[in-house]
């Protein structure tokens, strides 16, 4: 039979297990991570966001067009247009309100009478190109200047080969998709489609892909929708009696110092 345990024995266990304990205490808390930590301060941290920064305007390409310097020449320039494969390449004027809306039409961009007058938008138009639909003017000369390319349009291979214009404006360079040519009547286009809703836009579009009448092109694949903006361009017809109207949506939109 085992002997018992002396008290004396019993005390030195005693003593001896609670200091065990307390030493296990202290490396425990020395080794292992707290439990509860306490919560990150969040008042210092820049919230989440998916936003890209503005990019820095010395990023930015260079306007190919220097609207100080042409508008110190011409005031009232509003807008450069360039058509590729063509002599299209002008200032596109904007009368001021205090003359005649069509005063560009007879006009140089100088002010200066002029038969070919200028490249025109009229002031049913914002001058930054924002509108659902930017009409824009220019004579058929026969000379071939102003607006007198348009016709070359009337041709497959030319329409199918020559597809952009390049409009530019202060703080923008824009590219555009031509997809439709077509002749209309001497009706002005704001008084049969109403440009001002999505409704009467979306007419406007629908008739551009499928144009009445005997003259017209229309690029396969191009399709614009309300959200879209295009650019008309329009001419004389070469009798007079009617309107060359070659129509191209907005491509691309390039921020420009």
């Amino acid at each position: 039979m085992a002997r018992p345990i002396s008290k004396k024995a019993q005390r030195i266990l005693l003593f001896s297990g609670i200091a065990l304990v307390a030493a296990l205490a202290v490396v425990g808390a020395l080794l292992l991570p707290p439990l509860l930590a306490e919560e990150p301060d969040l008042s210092s941290t820049p919230p989440a966001t998916s936003r890209p920064e503005p990019t820095p305007s010395k990023d930015l390409p260079v306007n190919p067009i220097d609207f100080a310097a042409l508008q110190k020449q011409y005031k009232d320039a509003v807008a450069w247009i360039r058509v590729p494969g063509t002599a299209i390449d002008y200032p596109v004027m904007q009368s001021a309100p205090d003359m005649e809306e069509d005063f560009y039409l007879e006009h140089d961009p100088a002010g200066e009478a002029k038969r070919e007058g200028s490249i025109y938008i009229q002031r049913r138009n914002r001058a930054d190109f924002s509108d659902p639909n930017t009409i824009l003017y220019g004579h058929n000369m026969a000379s071939g200047r102003m607006f007198a390319a348009l016709h070359k349009y009337k041709s497959q291979s030319f329409f199918d080969n020559n597809p952009l214009i390049y409009v530019y404006t202060p703080g923008h360079a824009r590219s555009y998709r031509i997809y439709s040519m077509f002749t209309y009547n001497e009706t002005h286009l704001m008084a049969d489609f109403d440009f001002s809703s999505d409704k009467g836009f979306e007419k406007f579009l629908q008739y551009t892909l499928n144009p009445k009448s005997y003259t017209r092109l229309v690029r396969e694949g191009v399709r614009p929708t309300a959200a879209d903006r295009v650019i008309t361009l329009s001419t004389c017809t070469n009798d007079g009696n009617g309107r060359v109207l070659l129509v191209a949506v907005l491509e691309e939109d390039v921020l420009t110092k």
